[in-house]
């Protein structure tokens, strides 16, 4: 099953910077979607397709991503590295993203896993949920709540460094790079 949607342009711009630095060194980005949604999503280089494979009807992707998402009231960043957590319900599917044109984006469902007394149904639902959330600019405004981690969008590597946590990328990525990374929007509190 595959579903369209709206093209995700700052998962373009940073995928490029990624695939300049290294075609072999994917970084995995975390993100909650929601209270009880997280998804893991990683850039992945594309495969030219021979002129016999589009003769056959094989399309020639621009971009490729691949996820995994996971749904759990009690969801927690060690659910989308391991596929059971014992005692915890939970629904967990892979999935993956490309682009056949700059203007043509879908999600492509995986396989799925859920736990024991769990309703199958609710795989469904994650990736319903998992598909609204891409499509519906999740990714437009980056707050420190969506994020799950303080990792290098372009290497991967863990940051420590406040100036690089905030705009997502380490000092040395940044020094070598032209990566555009998106801005983490920081909400304050209201003063009382």
């Amino acid at each position: 099953m595959e579903i369209k949607i709206k093209p995700i342009q700052w998962m373009a711009d940073v995928r490029e910077g990624v695939l300049v630095k290294s075609e072999k060194r994917m970084p995995k980005w975390r993100f909650r979607l929601a209270p009880d949604l997280l998804v893991l999503i990683q850039p992945k280089p594309v495969v030219l397709v021979s002129p016999r494979g589009l003769a056959a009807g094989m399309k020639q992707h621009l971009l490729k991503f691949e996820g995994v998402g996971v749904m759990s009231e009690n969801a927690t960043p060690a659910m989308l590295e391991s596929k059971f957590v014992k005692g915890v319900i939970r629904w967990r599917t892979t999935f993956t993203i490309v682009a056949d044109s700059p203007d043509e984006w879908t999600v492509g469902r995986g396989g799925y896993s859920w736990t024991r007394g769990a309703d199958m149904g609710g795989c469904h639902v994650l990736f319903s949920r998992i598909t609204d959330a891409l499509g519906n600019g999740f990714f437009e405004g980056l707050t420190e709540e969506k994020l799950l981690s303080h990792f290098c969008f372009a290497c991967g590597k863990p940051l420590t460094d406040p100036a690089s946590m905030a705009r997502r990328i380490g000092p040395e990525c940044a020094g070598t790079s032209s990566l555009r990374v998106p801005y983490v929007i920081k909400v304050r509190e209201a003063a009382p």
